[in-house]
């Protein structure tokens, strides 16, 4: 099955649920997150090429997304990220106060925020689409650990 080329930006909305397993929804396209060993999970896509499996690592703050037999690690240094990816980089903000955004160079690639059951962007420009569900599902893991260390430190 082939993917129709995108042209614009696309709407990401991810939900964690309670037992672990989560939902992302790609412009309406409905994929399932499912648990696995050793505090991965797996991220389907509706293409088998771009399912992954995602760990975040809280003690290195490190996204880990093992996708087509790679490794991308992105590790957060003073509340953000560079990553490379397909000879580009990028770089995540910070994303305290409940934002996201990600750059390459000066120019916006994703924009979104934090929701109580994950993460919404309502900007997401098509060179990230392949990483699209592991990358916001591995933001939507740093969010809630950031979440809970905001209350451990306020209570």
């Amino acid at each position: 099955m082939t993917r129709p080329p995108v042209t614009g930006p696309v709407e990401v909305r991810v939900k964690h649920r309670l037992l672990g397993d989560g939902r992302i929804w790609v412009d309406r396209v409905r994929t399932k997150v499912l648990r696995d060993s050793g505090g991965w999970y797996q991220v389907l896509s509706p293409t088998r090429a771009e399912d992954a499996r995602v760990l975040y690592r809280p003690v290195q703050d490190l996204v880990v997304i093992e996708q087509s037999g790679g490794f991308l690690k992105i590790p957060f240094k003073d509340g953000e990220a560079s990553f490379g990816w397909q000879d580009r980089v990028y770089r995540i903000s910070s994303m305290a106060f409940g934002k996201i955004r990600i750059d390459e160079g000066t120019r916006d690639v994703a924009q979104g925020v934090v929701t109580t059951s994950g993460i919404r962007f309502h900007l997401f420009r098509s060179d990230l689409l392949p990483i699209v569900r592991a990358l916001a599902w591995g933001l939507t893991l740093r969010s809630e650990e950031l979440a809970r260390d905001a209350s451990r430190t306020s209570g």
